[in-house]
């Protein structure tokens, strides 16, 4: 968990170590605030957040909690859930609040996975055309990643060629179909050649 101590009246939280090595914020970078940790909340997520945040220090709660999504520092977002005890004076003013975030990234990863598996396997049962098949395949696979497109593609290795007969795409991305030649792509093709895995990590930067 990354741990946090909230002094309510002047606006100041202070961070556990867990905030650089889970999430990879320095602690020495920043003086954290709410406006820092509101900006790291995912816009879609955001006002449900603060509202429930707010609620609670401006009632009479003792505890506050909810899951949302948290922006790391590498840019990337992180399933957390995010709870709080509230310490409050004589008045039931709202003072303190302390806290605990848990990363539920890889148990929420975890359980996507399993339920597009089940999910592949009905849905492949009353299939029997590759292509189809295929689509199906990765539509489950590109939702399960949340990306923008995925697909299943022929390969040929003398040719240096990809035949993707359909793929699939969120509601944002660009269809893609037809035969690819590696070499407009880059070198890599030569790496697949010899049987290793290729990742590119940033497309946009990659030359």
């Amino acid at each position: 968990d990354a741990i946090w101590d909230l002094d309510i009246d002047g606006d100041r939280a202070r961070w556990s170590e867990s905030l650089r090595t889970v999430h990879g914020y320095r602690l020495d970078e920043f003086v954290s605030d709410r406006a820092w940790w509101m900006d790291k909340i995912h816009p879609d997520d955001r006002v449900r957040v603060m509202r429930s945040f707010d609620e609670a220090i401006e009632g009479t709660a003792s505890r506050w909690s909810s899951e949302y999504r948290f922006r790391q520092a590498n840019g990337g977002y992180a399933d957390v859930l995010d709870r709080g005890s509230l310490i409050r004076d004589a008045s039931g003013r709202a003072r303190r609040m302390v806290g605990a975030m848990l990363d539920l990234t890889e148990r929420n990863r975890a359980t996507l996975r399993r339920a597009a598996i089940v999910e592949l396997s009905e849905r492949l049962r009353a299939l029997d055309d590759p292509r189809a098949m295929a689509h199906v395949a990765a539509e489950l696979m590109g939702r399960t990643l949340v990306v923008e497109r995925a697909g299943y593609a022929s390969v040929d290795p003398e040719g240096e060629t990809i035949l993707v007969e359909r793929d699939w795409l969120s509601s944002t991305g660009t269809s893609h179909p037809g035969r690819l030649h590696f070499r407009d792509f880059g070198s890599f093709i030569d790496d697949l050649k010899r049987g290793e895995e290729v990742i590119v990590a940033d497309t946009m930067l990659d030359e």
